[in-house]
Protein backbone atom coordinates (compact mmCIF):
# COMPACT_ATOMS: atom_id res chain seq x y z
CA UNK A 1 0.00 0.00 0.00
CA UNK A 2 2.77 2.54 0.75
CA UNK A 3 4.10 1.80 -2.50
CA UNK A 4 1.41 3.32 -4.52
CA UNK A 5 1.06 6.15 -1.65
CA UNK A 6 4.73 6.75 -2.59
CA UNK A 7 4.06 7.61 -6.38
CA UNK A 8 1.17 9.55 -6.24
CA UNK A 9 2.83 11.15 -3.21
CA UNK A 10 6.11 11.66 -5.54
CA UNK A 11 4.47 13.02 -8.87
CA UNK A 12 2.32 15.59 -6.27
CA UNK A 13 5.94 16.84 -4.85
CA UNK A 14 6.81 17.13 -8.63
CA UNK A 15 4.14 19.46 -9.44
CA UNK A 16 5.36 21.93 -6.46
CA UNK A 17 7.50 24.64 -7.96
CA UNK A 18 5.91 24.21 -11.67
CA UNK A 19 4.00 26.85 -13.74
CA UNK A 20 0.61 26.49 -11.89
CA UNK A 21 -1.98 29.02 -10.97
CA UNK A 22 -2.97 29.90 -7.70
CA UNK A 23 -6.34 27.54 -7.42
CA UNK A 24 -3.98 24.39 -8.95
CA UNK A 25 -1.02 25.40 -6.03
CA UNK A 26 -4.05 24.66 -4.28
CA UNK A 27 -5.14 21.58 -5.04
CA UNK A 28 -1.51 20.16 -5.23
CA UNK A 29 -1.42 21.52 -1.73
CA UNK A 30 -4.40 19.20 -0.57
CA UNK A 31 -2.97 16.27 -2.31
CA UNK A 32 0.25 16.81 -0.62
CA UNK A 33 -1.20 17.04 3.04
CA UNK A 34 -3.12 14.42 2.50
CA UNK A 35 -0.73 11.71 1.40
CA UNK A 36 2.01 12.84 4.43
CA UNK A 37 -1.39 12.32 6.66
CA UNK A 38 -2.04 8.74 4.90
CA UNK A 39 1.39 7.51 5.45
CA UNK A 40 2.11 8.57 8.82
CA UNK A 41 -1.27 6.63 9.46
CA UNK A 42 0.08 3.56 7.75
CA UNK A 43 3.54 3.80 10.04
CA UNK A 44 1.98 4.93 13.05
CA UNK A 45 -0.71 1.76 12.78
CA UNK A 46 2.31 -0.62 11.49
CA UNK A 47 4.77 0.59 14.34
CA UNK A 48 1.78 0.80 17.17
CA UNK A 49 0.55 -3.31 15.98
CA UNK A 50 4.08 -4.77 16.47
CA UNK A 51 4.26 -3.13 19.79
CA UNK A 52 0.87 -4.40 20.71
CA UNK A 53 1.90 -8.19 19.67
CA UNK A 54 5.66 -8.23 21.37
CA UNK A 55 7.28 -8.01 18.21
CA UNK A 56 10.13 -5.52 19.11
CA UNK A 57 12.76 -6.83 21.02
CA UNK A 58 15.05 -4.14 22.93
CA UNK A 59 18.69 -4.62 21.54
CA UNK A 60 20.84 -2.68 24.08
CA UNK A 61 24.22 -1.44 22.71
CA UNK A 62 26.55 1.22 23.89
CA UNK A 63 25.21 4.94 23.16
CA UNK A 64 26.89 8.44 23.12
CA UNK A 65 23.86 10.01 24.61
CA UNK A 66 25.16 13.26 23.59
CA UNK A 67 25.78 12.89 20.23
CA UNK A 68 22.15 10.76 19.74
CA UNK A 69 20.16 13.97 21.37
CA UNK A 70 22.34 16.09 18.85
CA UNK A 71 21.37 13.97 15.99
CA UNK A 72 18.05 14.27 17.14
CA UNK A 73 17.73 17.81 17.17
CA UNK A 74 19.65 17.64 13.51
CA UNK A 75 16.40 16.07 12.57
CA UNK A 76 14.28 18.43 13.35
CA UNK A 77 16.78 21.46 12.11
CA UNK A 78 14.82 23.22 9.41
CA UNK A 79 12.18 22.84 10.69
CA UNK A 80 12.81 24.16 13.85
CA UNK A 81 14.48 27.24 12.10
CA UNK A 82 11.64 27.90 9.79
CA UNK A 83 9.10 28.16 12.65
CA UNK A 84 11.46 30.42 14.68
CA UNK A 85 11.07 27.86 17.78
CA UNK A 86 14.84 27.09 18.94
CA UNK A 87 15.41 23.61 20.31
CA UNK A 88 17.57 24.07 23.27
CA UNK A 89 19.88 20.37 24.40
CA UNK A 90 21.56 20.18 28.43
CA UNK A 91 22.77 17.26 29.47
CA UNK A 92 23.88 16.95 32.78
CA UNK A 93 27.36 16.52 33.61
CA UNK A 94 26.24 13.35 35.59
CA UNK A 95 25.12 11.47 32.91
CA UNK A 96 28.19 8.97 31.88
CA UNK A 97 29.40 9.95 28.05
CA UNK A 98 28.50 6.36 27.18
CA UNK A 99 25.48 4.35 28.25
CA UNK A 100 24.20 1.28 27.61
CA UNK A 101 20.56 1.27 25.69
CA UNK A 102 18.18 0.89 22.42
CA UNK A 103 19.41 3.65 20.32
CA UNK A 104 16.87 2.81 17.60
CA UNK A 105 14.23 2.97 20.43
CA UNK A 106 15.40 5.56 21.97
CA UNK A 107 15.10 7.92 18.96
CA UNK A 108 12.11 7.00 18.19
CA UNK A 109 10.32 7.99 21.72
CA UNK A 110 12.56 11.58 20.80
CA UNK A 111 11.37 12.11 17.73
CA UNK A 112 7.68 11.23 18.46
CA UNK A 113 7.71 14.10 21.36
CA UNK A 114 9.97 16.67 19.26
CA UNK A 115 7.66 16.33 16.52
CA UNK A 116 4.48 17.13 18.97
CA UNK A 117 6.38 20.21 20.46
CA UNK A 118 7.20 21.73 17.41
CA UNK A 119 3.70 21.03 15.96
CA UNK A 120 1.81 22.63 19.20
CA UNK A 121 4.61 25.41 19.82
CA UNK A 122 3.48 28.85 17.96
CA UNK A 123 5.79 30.91 19.59
CA UNK A 124 8.92 30.10 22.78
CA UNK A 125 11.25 27.21 22.71
CA UNK A 126 11.40 23.61 23.35
CA UNK A 127 14.11 22.28 25.62
CA UNK A 128 15.62 18.77 25.89
CA UNK A 129 17.61 17.66 29.40
CA UNK A 130 18.94 14.76 30.15
CA UNK A 131 19.54 13.43 33.63
CA UNK A 132 21.20 10.03 35.51
CA UNK A 133 18.96 8.38 38.37
CA UNK A 134 20.56 5.77 40.75
CA UNK A 135 18.34 3.37 42.12
CA UNK A 136 19.23 0.33 44.11
CA UNK A 137 21.14 -2.16 41.29
CA UNK A 138 19.40 0.06 38.56
CA UNK A 139 20.31 2.85 36.72
CA UNK A 140 17.93 5.12 34.53
CA UNK A 141 18.00 8.05 32.28
CA UNK A 142 15.87 10.87 32.25
CA UNK A 143 14.67 12.97 29.87
CA UNK A 144 12.51 16.05 29.87
CA UNK A 145 11.13 17.41 26.88
CA UNK A 146 9.37 20.74 27.40
CA UNK A 147 7.57 23.30 25.41
CA UNK A 148 6.29 26.70 25.43
CA UNK A 149 2.79 25.96 23.35
CA UNK A 150 -0.58 25.14 24.19
CA UNK A 151 -0.92 22.89 26.54
CA UNK A 152 -2.85 20.17 27.43
CA UNK A 153 -6.46 20.36 29.48
CA UNK A 154 -5.92 18.76 33.32
CA UNK A 155 -9.39 16.56 32.93
CA UNK A 156 -7.86 15.33 29.20
CA UNK A 157 -4.23 14.33 30.74
CA UNK A 158 -4.78 11.20 32.30
CA UNK A 159 -6.23 10.19 28.43
CA UNK A 160 -3.23 11.48 26.63
CA UNK A 161 -1.26 8.54 26.23
CA UNK A 162 -4.25 6.36 24.77
CA UNK A 163 -4.40 4.92 20.97
CA UNK A 164 -6.47 7.58 18.97
CA UNK A 165 -6.40 9.98 21.89
CA UNK A 166 -5.63 13.93 21.16
CA UNK A 167 -6.14 16.59 24.02
CA UNK A 168 -9.51 18.04 22.12
CA UNK A 169 -11.17 16.82 18.98
CA UNK A 170 -10.27 20.60 17.46
CA UNK A 171 -7.05 20.02 18.01
CA UNK A 172 -7.12 17.29 15.34
CA UNK A 173 -8.48 19.44 12.74
CA UNK A 174 -6.39 22.46 13.77
CA UNK A 175 -2.77 20.54 14.16
CA UNK A 176 -3.55 17.06 12.40
CA UNK A 177 -1.92 13.54 13.63
CA UNK A 178 -3.31 10.16 14.43
CA UNK A 179 -3.47 9.94 18.15
CA UNK A 180 -0.82 7.15 18.13
CA UNK A 181 2.42 9.34 18.80
CA UNK A 182 2.10 9.13 22.46
CA UNK A 183 0.84 5.37 22.46
CA UNK A 184 3.52 4.43 20.93
CA UNK A 185 6.21 6.59 23.16
CA UNK A 186 4.31 4.87 26.09
CA UNK A 187 4.55 1.64 24.90
CA UNK A 188 8.65 1.76 23.64
CA UNK A 189 9.22 3.52 26.63
CA UNK A 190 7.99 0.50 29.13
CA UNK A 191 9.53 -2.20 26.59
CA UNK A 192 12.89 -0.27 28.01
CA UNK A 193 11.78 -0.50 31.30
CA UNK A 194 10.55 2.73 31.95
CA UNK A 195 7.89 5.17 32.60
CA UNK A 196 7.02 8.39 31.04
CA UNK A 197 4.14 10.76 32.57
CA UNK A 198 3.43 14.66 31.88
CA UNK A 199 2.90 17.92 33.63
CA UNK A 200 1.34 20.73 31.42
CA UNK A 201 -1.15 24.20 31.78
CA UNK A 202 -2.84 25.51 29.30
CA UNK A 203 -1.78 28.21 27.07
CA UNK A 204 1.87 27.94 28.73
CA UNK A 205 3.18 24.34 27.77
CA UNK A 206 3.89 21.38 28.65
CA UNK A 207 7.09 18.50 30.02
CA UNK A 208 7.07 14.95 28.76
CA UNK A 209 9.11 12.96 31.48
CA UNK A 210 10.22 9.76 30.84
CA UNK A 211 12.68 7.44 32.40
CA UNK A 212 14.46 4.31 31.11
CA UNK A 213 16.36 1.63 32.63
CA UNK A 214 20.16 2.00 31.36
CA UNK A 215 22.93 0.10 31.63
CA UNK A 216 26.77 1.52 32.65
CA UNK A 217 29.88 0.10 30.13
CA UNK A 218 33.49 -0.89 31.57
CA UNK A 219 35.81 2.67 32.36
CA UNK A 220 37.43 2.01 29.33
CA UNK A 221 34.69 1.93 26.87
CA UNK A 222 33.73 5.27 28.26
CA UNK A 223 37.20 6.71 28.08
CA UNK A 224 37.62 6.04 24.39
CA UNK A 225 33.98 7.22 23.64
CA UNK A 226 34.30 10.70 25.41
CA UNK A 227 37.92 11.27 23.64
CA UNK A 228 36.23 10.60 20.44
CA UNK A 229 33.46 13.07 20.83
CA UNK A 230 33.35 16.32 19.10
CA UNK A 231 30.05 17.59 19.73
CA UNK A 232 28.56 20.13 22.05
CA UNK A 233 25.11 20.16 23.06
CA UNK A 234 25.16 24.55 22.43
CA UNK A 235 27.54 23.86 19.23
CA UNK A 236 25.31 25.24 16.05
CA UNK A 237 24.52 23.11 13.15
CA UNK A 238 26.80 24.53 9.75
CA UNK A 239 24.92 24.33 6.83
CA UNK A 240 26.75 24.79 3.91
CA UNK A 241 24.64 24.45 0.26
CA UNK A 242 28.43 25.40 -1.69
CA UNK A 243 29.09 22.78 -4.18
CA UNK A 244 25.45 20.99 -3.98
CA UNK A 245 24.82 21.13 -7.71
CA UNK A 246 28.47 19.72 -8.70
CA UNK A 247 27.04 16.30 -7.31
CA UNK A 248 26.68 13.25 -9.33
CA UNK A 249 23.65 11.13 -8.47
CA UNK A 250 23.07 7.87 -9.97
CA UNK A 251 19.17 6.78 -9.33
CA UNK A 252 18.63 2.87 -9.59
CA UNK A 253 15.08 1.43 -9.41
CA UNK A 254 12.88 -0.72 -11.87
CA UNK A 255 10.02 1.79 -12.08
CA UNK A 256 9.65 4.62 -14.09
CA UNK A 257 7.67 6.39 -12.03
CA UNK A 258 9.99 6.57 -9.19
CA UNK A 259 12.80 7.34 -11.34
CA UNK A 260 10.95 10.45 -12.57
CA UNK A 261 10.12 11.79 -8.73
CA UNK A 262 13.67 11.33 -7.88
CA UNK A 263 15.27 12.64 -10.63
CA UNK A 264 12.78 15.28 -10.36
CA UNK A 265 13.32 16.07 -7.07
CA UNK A 266 17.23 16.12 -7.88
CA UNK A 267 16.86 18.33 -10.75
CA UNK A 268 15.20 20.74 -8.18
CA UNK A 269 18.66 20.72 -6.02
CA UNK A 270 20.52 21.50 -9.47
CA UNK A 271 22.13 18.07 -9.32
CA UNK A 272 22.74 16.08 -12.19
CA UNK A 273 21.66 12.54 -12.10
CA UNK A 274 21.74 9.36 -14.67
CA UNK A 275 18.93 6.41 -13.57
CA UNK A 276 19.26 2.91 -14.25
CA UNK A 277 16.52 0.07 -14.38
CA UNK A 278 18.08 -2.53 -12.39
CA UNK A 279 20.99 -3.36 -9.51
CA UNK A 280 22.63 -5.34 -12.57
CA UNK A 281 22.63 -1.87 -14.61
CA UNK A 282 23.55 0.02 -11.95
CA UNK A 283 26.90 -2.31 -11.58
CA UNK A 284 27.58 -1.81 -15.23
CA UNK A 285 27.13 1.87 -15.46
CA UNK A 286 29.83 2.44 -12.56
CA UNK A 287 32.18 0.09 -14.65
CA UNK A 288 31.90 1.71 -17.76
CA UNK A 289 31.34 5.72 -16.72
CA UNK A 290 34.04 7.91 -16.74
CA UNK A 291 32.09 10.30 -13.98
CA UNK A 292 32.72 9.24 -10.17
CA UNK A 293 29.03 9.54 -8.63
CA UNK A 294 29.09 11.32 -5.58
CA UNK A 295 25.75 9.59 -4.48
CA UNK A 296 23.71 6.43 -5.51
CA UNK A 297 20.10 6.38 -4.46
CA UNK A 298 19.55 2.39 -4.74
CA UNK A 299 15.90 0.96 -4.33
CA UNK A 300 15.47 -2.33 -2.57
CA UNK A 301 13.31 -5.10 -4.17
CA UNK A 302 14.57 -5.16 -7.91
CA UNK A 303 14.29 -8.34 -10.20
CA UNK A 304 17.59 -10.38 -10.81
CA UNK A 305 19.83 -8.26 -8.44
CA UNK A 306 18.28 -6.76 -6.08
CA UNK A 307 19.88 -3.08 -3.93
CA UNK A 308 21.36 -5.19 -1.56
CA UNK A 309 23.37 -7.42 -3.86
CA UNK A 310 23.95 -4.61 -6.22
CA UNK A 311 25.39 -2.29 -3.08
CA UNK A 312 28.10 -4.93 -2.00
CA UNK A 313 28.85 -5.70 -5.76
CA UNK A 314 29.57 -1.94 -6.06
CA UNK A 315 31.89 -1.68 -2.65
CA UNK A 316 33.39 -4.89 -4.43
CA UNK A 317 34.52 -3.07 -7.33
CA UNK A 318 36.47 -0.21 -5.09
CA UNK A 319 38.77 -2.76 -3.35
CA UNK A 320 41.19 -3.03 -6.59
CA UNK A 321 42.28 -1.69 -9.47
CA UNK A 322 41.32 0.43 -11.50
CA UNK A 323 38.76 1.85 -8.83
CA UNK A 324 41.11 1.47 -5.76
CA UNK A 325 42.21 4.96 -6.12
CA UNK A 326 38.82 5.95 -7.15
CA UNK A 327 36.21 8.00 -4.99
CA UNK A 328 33.42 5.37 -3.81
CA UNK A 329 30.12 7.10 -3.75
CA UNK A 330 27.59 6.87 -0.69
CA UNK A 331 25.09 4.69 -1.39
CA UNK A 332 21.58 5.20 0.36
CA UNK A 333 18.39 2.68 0.10
CA UNK A 334 14.95 4.10 -1.18
CA UNK A 335 12.35 1.63 -0.64
CA UNK A 336 8.54 1.72 0.51
CA UNK A 337 9.02 -0.50 3.27
CA UNK A 338 8.92 0.77 6.75
CA UNK A 339 11.91 1.36 7.97
CA UNK A 340 11.98 -0.30 11.43
CA UNK A 341 12.13 -3.48 9.14
CA UNK A 342 14.55 -2.66 6.60
CA UNK A 343 16.99 -0.11 7.78
CA UNK A 344 19.66 -2.64 9.81
CA UNK A 345 19.75 -4.75 6.40
CA UNK A 346 20.44 -2.01 4.04
CA UNK A 347 23.82 -0.81 7.10
CA UNK A 348 24.96 -4.36 7.00
CA UNK A 349 25.05 -4.48 3.13
CA UNK A 350 27.14 -1.54 3.30
CA UNK A 351 24.80 1.28 2.88
CA UNK A 352 25.59 4.92 4.42
CA UNK A 353 21.43 5.46 5.15
CA UNK A 354 18.06 4.10 4.36
CA UNK A 355 15.36 7.05 2.81
CA UNK A 356 11.42 5.39 3.05
CA UNK A 357 9.30 6.62 -0.08
CA UNK A 358 7.44 8.87 -0.40
CA UNK A 359 10.64 11.55 -0.45
CA UNK A 360 10.23 14.78 -0.24
CA UNK A 361 12.03 17.50 -1.29
CA UNK A 362 13.38 19.02 1.78
CA UNK A 363 14.19 15.46 2.95
CA UNK A 364 16.05 15.58 -0.24
CA UNK A 365 18.22 18.39 0.65
CA UNK A 366 18.78 18.05 4.28
CA UNK A 367 21.26 14.83 3.24
CA UNK A 368 22.86 16.19 0.28
CA UNK A 369 23.36 18.95 2.82
CA UNK A 370 25.11 16.97 4.92
CA UNK A 371 26.78 14.96 2.14
CA UNK A 372 28.19 18.15 0.95
CA UNK A 373 29.23 19.42 4.59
Amino acid sequence: MRKWVAQAMGMSEMLVGTDLNKEQSEYVGIITRSGKTLVDILDRVLNYSKLDSGEVIMEATNINIRSLLDECHAIFYFQSSESGIPINVHVDSGVPIIIMADSVLLKQIMINLLSNALKFTKAGNISIIASILHKVDSHFLNINVTDSGIGIPQDKIEHIFNVFTQAESSTSREFGGTGLGLAISKKLVEVMGGEISVDSEMGKGSTFSFTIKIGLPDSKTISNEKNSYTGSETQPLSIDIQGMNTLSALVVDDNIVNQMVLCGLLKKLEINAEKVNSGKQAVETIIASEIDFDIIFMDCEMPEMDGFEATQEIINLYTSPPFLKRKQPKIYAVSAHNKSRREKKALSSGMKGYLEKPLNLSELRELIVNIVN
